[in-house]
């Protein structure tokens, strides 16, 4: 089975502030030779992204509430009655 990891462009700016938080995320920079053609990608990780997310456009993510996953509902005896 193939496992592709997709990339995303990225400014300077934002792979410098992502790595900070993030020092295991991968990053790949384009043309090394010559520094002024030079293009920053990152792979999309959740954590990085909502990082980016709220760099680029100032937006957190909501916190979701409810239940989590495979959890039964708190009264599901009551229900079942």
């Amino acid at each position: 089975m193939n496992q592709f990891t997709f990339m995303i462009a990225i400014s300077r700016d934002e792979k410098e502030k992502i790595a900070e938080r993030f020092p295991n995320i991968h990053f790949v920079r384009t043309m090394r030779g010559d520094s002024k053609r030079h293009h920053y990608y990152m792979e999309e990780a959740p954590g990085p992204m909502r990082l980016l997310r709220k760099l680029r456009y100032g937006v957190e993510e909501p916190v979701r509430k409810g239940r989590g996953r495979n959890q039964p509902r708190k009264n599901w005896k009551r229900d079942r009655v």
